[in-house]
């Protein structure tokens, strides 16, 4: 049979123009000598860029919201799961793991921007009609049209109910995998609309693929935090602009949660984890403003009002009303394009980004009227109460807007720790971790505090030690809500919540320099004990300074891997450098 345009599958990145690449992927290998053929045969033509066309045994796929990797492990190399590592260095080898089609930039895979680089075609028996099909549109093709415009169309919007209200669920990995890289599309090539529900080929698809989309809502909150910040993490390496990422990010969410509030078949974990799931969102939204606004060249004082309008036009999410402008979710304004797909009042950037999860569910749950609403805000009150009474086991300590700001230069009293300290800044060395101690806890926070204000200052040129107080980097500290500092006060009630920090710290972080502050390292050995495996790891952005009341209670392995620095409890009296 010959296959249509159906077959082909667009990634959330859609190709910019031909000169991308082509890969066939299928399950089983019968077909592969013929296919290579076919192949040779258009090259022959100078249907596109010449190539000569080489069989791969496994490829790694990825790419749009969720960019890491995926391993498909083919029938006939069963058991072959190569590592990142070990396919880089493949292809660096001159060995191709797939029938491809390449580029004007031969064989040479960019892992992290696959989604840039690929056209995929996947089927359990590859036709030799998708190959010509496929090939030819690909030469005569001068741009194709991807998914980012298909949300708001009615048939589109349907056709995603109807699959998501099909079947179970599944798990992260799977809605990655499914969602990300074998949602199937029928589109026009000429305008992209989209077509028919054709493109899914049978039951089965569809079921995968709704299990999936199901599967987002029912995740545990450190499961989808993780993805998130693997996600976000992946910004750096991949030539993403926060907004992209966040107008990406929101489409789904948006997606899935018109679904959650119109399907009857959610359980009422499900129903729970939806909820956690929205405030992981709500949470990391603030992480962006900083670089938002500092890209936009916007004014920042500007109020913005999020309501979220279902595809019937009805409000689901926040409300508004004639006697108040205040936002129920404060979100940053990532783009005009964003604000049409959600139907956003728009009055700009906010000045207030975060609401509390108790006012976030109280705004959410206040407006949506269907029948688990109930026993749903039951239980989510009951769950924000037991939240309150455990709140002051967080490992999260005040926050930085609410403390006095200083300078290095204004601290009295501590000559020498000062003048240490401004001589790390003439190194621009700040790896080595920074450990003081000592009984005065006030004069050790006031040093620690104004050493991480110098280093999270944007505009601090080399050797200089004061924090300008005005760039994005230096209002974000002032506003408790800087995404490159982490402040951790240990007891022995939040030993698993510190640990927990400490275990995100390996992954990237989301400014050029992170700066952790660990206060009462000396009152907890196990968490002293994680925080020397963070240590072992490495990462040359992370700075660490360590306040502590006693010196001795530490490991000597701590110790011997600091800069230390005793602080006297009389800030008039010139301190003494232990510098080791």
């Amino acid at each position: 049979m010959v296959l249509r345009l159906s077959d082909i599958e667009y990634l959330t990145s859609s190709p910019a123009s031909k000169a991308r690449s082509i890969a066939y992927v299928y399950r089983t290998g019968h077909l592969r000598r013929r296919v290579i053929s076919r192949i040779a045969e258009h090259n022959a033509l100078n249907d596109f860029t010449a190539c000569a066309p080489n069989e791969l045994l496994t490829l790694a796929l990825g790419g749009g919201l969720f960019a890491e990797p995926h391993w498909c492990d083919w029938s006939h190399h069963s058991g072959l799961k190569p590592s990142l590592f070990e396919l880089q260095s493949a292809m660096d080898d001159g060995a191709h793991l797939i029938v491809v089609i390449v580029s004007e930039k031969e064989w040479t895979i960019d892992s992290n921007r696959l989604s840039d680089s690929w056209l995929v075609i996947e089927e359990r028996e590859i036709d030799l009609g998708t190959v010509d099909v496929a090939v030819r549109y690909f030469c005569e093709c001068g741009e194709i049209h991807g998914t980012r415009h298909l949300w708001a169309k009615p048939e589109f919007s349907g056709y995603f109910r109807e699959v998501f209200l099909e079947s179970g669920a599944q798990d992260i990995r799977s809605f990655q995998r499914e969602f990300e890289k074998t949602v199937l599309l029928h589109t026009d090539g000429v305008s992209g609309d989209f077509k028919t529900v054709e493109a899914v080929k049978g039951r089965q698809k569809r079921s995968q693929i709704a299990k999936a989309i199901k599967g987002l809502l029912v995740q545990k909150d450190q499961q989808a935090l993780s993805i998130l910040i693997a996600a976000l993490s992946d910004l750096r390496r991949r030539s993403i602009s926060p907004e992209d990422f966040i107008t990406q990010f929101v489409d789904v969410v948006c997606l899935t949660t018109d679904q959650a509030g119109q399907s009857a078949h959610l359980t009422y974990r499900q129903r729970r984890d939806w909820i956690i799931w929205l405030g992981v969102l709500i949470r990391l939204m603030p992480r962006f403003y900083a670089v938002i606004s500092k890209q936009s060249g916007e004014d920042s004082e500007r109020d913005i009002s999020l309501v979220l309008i279902d595809e019937a036009g009805r409000q689901f999410i926040g409300e508004t009303s004639n006697n108040s402008t205040k936002p129920f979710v404060a979100m940053p304004d990532v783009s005009n394009r964003l604000m049409a797909r959600l139907n956003m009042q728009d009055s700009g950037f906010p000045n207030q980004f975060l609401l509390s999860a108790k006012r976030f569910i109280e705004a959410a749950l206040g407006v949506v009227r269907v029948p688990w609403v109930t026993s749903l805000h039951e239980f989510c009150l009951h769950w924000l109460k037991e939240s309150e009474r455990s709140a002051a086991n967080s490992p999260m300590i005040v926050s930085a807007s609410t403390e006095q700001t200083s300078s290095l230069d204004v601290i009295a009293g501590q000559d020498i720790i000062i003048n240490s300290l401004k001589g790390l800044f003439g190194d621009g060395d700040h790896s080595v971790p920074i450990l003081l101690f000592g009984a005065d806890e006030l004069s050790r926070r006031t040093i620690a505090m104004a050493y991480v204000r110098a280093l999270m200052c944007e505009t601090r040129a080399r050797g200089e030690w004061s924090a300008c107080g005005t760039c994005a980097g230096c209002v974000s500290m002032e506003n408790g809500n800087s995404f490159g500092f982490l402040d951790l006060r240990i007891d022995r009630h939040n030993v698993g919540a510190v640990r927990e920090k400490l275990t995100e710290l390996a992954f990237q972080p989301f400014s050029d320099r992170r700066v952790v502050l660990i206060n009462g390292l000396d009152r907890v050995r196990e968490i002293e004990e994680a925080f020397l495996d963070v240590l072992e790891r490495g990462r040359a952005v992370t700075t660490f300074i360590l306040n502590v009341e006693n010196l001795d209670e530490l490991h000597l392995a701590t110790v011997s891997r600091c800069f230390i620095y005793r602080v006297q409890p009389q800030l008039n009296k010139e301190l003494t450098n232990s510098r080791e």
